[in-house]
């Protein structure tokens, strides 16, 4: 089963902003490796697959939450994704926190952008009307 949500260009504009996205199309989002490593990371050790998405800017909200269950599904299921999160553990490391703070800088980053579209839509209509 296909998903049915369609991304706007707008959206798509800003899933491709993302580091964690390296492309996006009106149907289809390819995430970065690096993300789908520590998102793994992430969820085998206790992490609900909603923040982790949500937490790289990610929202089900603008994904959808079928897609995200789809990725956990898929990358829990590849086998050679799944030996480099037990390699990690086994080495006693995990992803970089460094990389945890870009995600979650990232995430600000893009609530922000959202905030400024929305207010400059505003100024413009405000704009249009005083004219």
């Amino acid at each position: 089963m296909r998903n049915s949500k369609k991304f706007t260009d707008q959206e798509i504009e800003e899933l491709e902003s993302l580091a964690v996205v390296e492309h996006a199309t009106a149907s289809r989002i390819t995430y970065s490796h690096a993300f789908q490593v520590y998102c793994m990371y992430q969820y085998v050790h206790g992490t609900r697959p909603s923040v982790i998405f949500s937490n790289a800017g990610l929202p089900s909200r603008l994904i959808g939450p079928k897609r995200i269950e789809r990725c956990i599904s898929r990358w829990k299921s590849n086998p050679q994704l799944m030996a480099e999160v037990r390699q990690l553990d086994e080495e006693g490391r995990k992803p970089a926190m460094r990389d945890e703070i870009i995600l979650s800088s990232l995430s600000e980053i893009q609530e922000l952008n959202r905030t400024i579209i929305t207010l400059q839509e505003r100024i413009r209509k405000m704009i249009a009307h005083l004219r």
